[in-house]
């Protein structure tokens, strides 16, 4: 009787897991299109279910890796978002990515590229920690950045 009552309990709470933006016309599995959209729908949101959604999606295009290539544009876009988190797991998942990503190292040293008297300073640190290993990830197209790498190499944080 009990392991009934778990089955239904892992059954229920496996269909209530499911993103209520999924439905038949999504493709399968980890398509970078899916979280693509998803990523769009939400970046602009303001509530917590916005935020969720942008670093889940964020942190699939990541894993995706190479293959989520069509995804660099928006990720680089999310680099300004509201949310700390969601610029970590954007900038991670461009670096994820590799060198398909190049057109976003602009991007990324604008937002690394603070002076500390500004107000993301200090919240933007492991941002800055997480933006130098994704410019090494995406290799030489990201030779721009190394002046301004060399220069936090004298930071003292």
């Amino acid at each position: 009787m009990l392991s009934g009552l778990w089955l239904c309990a892992v059954c229920v709470c496996g269909v209530a897991a499911q993103s209520p933006q999924e439905d038949a016309s999504d493709p399968p599995g980890d398509s970078p299109d899916r979280w693509i959209r998803v990523l769009q729908q939400h970046l602009e949101g303001n509530t917590s279910e916005d935020k969720e959604a942008c670093r889940h999606a964020a942190q699939a295009l990541g894993e995706i890796g190479p293959a989520a290539a069509a995804a660099v544009p928006v990720l680089t876009q999310a680099l300004t978002a509201r949310s700390v988190e969601v610029r970590n797991f954007a900038v991670d998942a461009l670096g994820r990515i590799g060198p398909a990503a190049a057109t976003s190292v602009p991007a990324i040293l604008k937002e690394v590229d603070l002076p500390k008297d500004h107000v993301n300073y200090v919240p933007l640190a492991f941002f800055r920690r997480l933006a130098a290993r994704a410019l090494g990830r995406i290799g030489p197209e990201a030779r721009q950045a190394i002046p301004l790498l060399q220069a936090t190499l004298q930071s003292d944080d």
